[in-house]
């Protein structure tokens, strides 16, 4: 008898458990730049599964209703469903996430799933409709791929996108090596929700995978270390190059160097208009990254520039610049290099209980 996709269950994503003996960074290193995993990141949403079966479709949620069922939220997002249920052929199963592309938090997206169907759909304005982030394929037109590895299923997933393309789709962009390494302290860096790492080799498993299978990185791969602001800044980047260009509200006169006001810009920018996507750090003139240090053998000894500062934090450093000089803080870092620098700092917070003193680089590496 053919597999009811409809009642097939969600896939849960192992991650390390709290007692966990081992040293959770370094493993993860080892087994990224080893080549033995693909990873993407990880949103901040509501999981859900598009399936298409005997000509029934629907956006399955994680978790059975009291009637044993996956809830059903296709109707609560027409803008997805008028595309998908054309897009996608029958007997199509397709993993994701849904999301809010401002970075708005999980339980904005539940807000809106666990409305009634009108409710729901008037909450999503054209700023806040829900996009639908696909990061694993496990059937496609009648092709099935539950026993197949992920490196497969990855390369169906890129052969299929082109009849994805919609601008409420993303699909996941997936790494592996060091340039995966690199990423995931980026996306940390970055303040997103973390990655998720896959081994090659790994099937699809209904319910829980078995552990190393799968890999849910969050924030237990950063190391808290002390440090102190030097006074020097960086210049905020110009042109904003990320992805949701069009509903960026910054942007800039090439001509004229002036800024429009704060709004959505994007299809005068389509249609030819002399204006550019810049930084908000550049809208507003501030500084786009602080220079950090630790003291070494009595001198100050530079770790680089962070970023994670406050919009107000910045403004209040160019109008009072002395009074952030040898402050003591706490940054997290993915990686501490034996070169003398940290991979993707982040600031965390002020330490008015810390002496600039006590920002050493013996502290922080362990040797002189």
């Amino acid at each position: 008898m053919a597999k009811d996709y409809f009642d097939m269950e969600v896939m849960k994503y192992w991650s390390y458990p709290k007692g966990y003996k081992g040293n959770i960074n370094k493993n993860t290193e080892f087994l990224v730049k080893t080549g033995q995993y693909v990873g993407a990141k990880k949103i901040d949403g509501e999981h859900a599964r598009f399936i298409k079966q005997k000509g029934k479709s629907g956006l399955l949620s994680r978790t059975r209703g009291v009637d044993g069922k996956f809830a059903n939220k296709l109707s609560k997002v027409p803008h997805l469903r008028n595309f998908l249920t054309k897009a996608v052929p029958d007997n199509s199963i397709l993993v994701g996430e849904l999301f809010l592309p401002d970075g708005t938090n999980s339980s904005a997206v539940g807000s809106i799933l666990r409305c009634l169907d009108d409710k729901a759909v008037s909450r999503q304005s054209n700023k806040t409709k829900l996009h639908f982030y696909i990061f694993d394929i496990w059937a496609w037109n009648g092709e099935e791929f539950f026993n197949v590895p992920i490196i497969k299923r990855l390369e169906k997933l890129k052969e299929i996108s082109p009849l994805l393309k919609n601008p409420y789709i993303e699909i996941a962009e997936y790494y592996e090596g060091e340039k995966l390494w690199d990423k995931i302290g980026e996306w940390l860096n970055n303040g997103e929700e973390g990655a998720v790492l896959t081994k090659k080799t790994c099937i699809v498993y209904e319910k829980r995978t078995p552990a190393f299978e799968t890999i849910k990185i969050k924030k237990e791969l950063l190391k808290d270390i002390d440090v102190f602001f030097t006074g020097k800044i960086k210049p905020p980047v110009r042109e904003y190059t990320g992805k949701n260009i069009d509903v960026w509200q910054y942007w800039q006169n090439t001509i004229t160097g002036e800024f429009l006001p704060i709004g959505l810009h994007f299809n005068q920018f389509a249609q030819g208009e002399p204006i550019i996507p810049v930084t908000k750090n550049y809208y507003y003139s501030i500084p786009g990254s602080f220079e950090i240090g630790v003291w070494r053998e009595g001198e100050i000894f530079s770790l680089g520039y962070i970023s994670g500062v406050t919009d107000e934090l910045k403004q209040d450093f160019l109008d009072n610049p002395q009074k952030y000089v040898l402050k003591p803080c706490q940054v997290s870092a993915m990686e501490i290099g034996n070169d003398g620098g940290l991979r993707h700092p982040k600031f965390i917070c002020f330490r008015d209980d810390l002496d600039t003193k006590d920002c050493t680089f013996e502290k922080v590496y362990g040797h002189k």
